[in-house]
């Protein structure tokens, strides 16, 4: 029994069975997402960690219409990109890209599109990105994890990179202020499932690498 919590310790409580199974989602139903549940998700968001306890995250929630299909067509050419890369070299590979393809077409029709954004402040005196990304990812994470324990799907992209000056101007972003993720948000179009991933002998060095 120990030894099968250790490969896989999701049945040891509610939290890390919901971690377990919080596939990226991709693919979403057109039913809409309550404000109270979006609003648990970035509560979620912001209990994570940051550095001296700043909390600099800010996040936009985009619904609008006009405004997801403004975002969805300044990020569209990134398909052409995803077509011409080498044949994937697994089943799995492909899944993914086909996946991500999937959300780029689809994604004005995604419910709820949230962009996780930092003030680069920290530290005072000298700004180090550093801080900045640990604050990021750390809210991300959360608001993954929330969305997951709440019944909905989520992704955390990067794909906001494709265009960002546009997607900056879209979001009315000011200087200093940095997009860090977006996450796009609704009730997942398929079941939640488990994850694969690589065992802790392959990932875990104890005292030294």
């Amino acid at each position: 029994m120990a030894d099968d919590v250790a490969a896989d310790p999701s049945s040891l409580n509610a939290t890390l069975a919901d971690m377990g199974t919080a596939r990226a989602v991709r693919r979403y139903t057109d039913a809409p997402v309550g404000d109270d549940l979006i609003d648990a998700v970035i509560w979620g968001a912001t209990r994570a960690s940051s550095p001296n306890n700043t909390q600099l995250w800010h996040v936009i929630v985009v619904r609008d219409p006009e405004r997801r299909a403004a975002i969805a067509g300044a990020l569209q050419h990134f398909t052409k990109w995803i077509d011409q890369l080498p044949t994937p070299e697994s089943a799995s590979e492909g899944r993914i890209r086909a996946g991500a393809r999937g959300l780029l077409t689809g994604l004005a029709d995604v419910p709820v599109l949230l962009f996780v954004c930092v003030e680069h402040t920290y530290p005072a005196r000298e700004p180090d990105v550093r801080y900045l990304w640990s604050t990021v990812g750390t809210a991300s994470q959360n608001a993954i994890v929330a969305a997951r324990s709440l019944g909905l799907g989520a992704t955390l992209t990067m794909l906001h990179v494709a265009n960002e000056e546009r997607i900056r101007a879209l979001l009315g972003l000011p200087d200093g202020v940095e997009l860090g993720s977006m996450i796009t948000l609704g009730w997942p179009a398929s079941a939640h499932g488990p994850m694969t991933r690589k065992p802790l002998t392959e990932v875990v060095h104890h005292d030294t690498w």
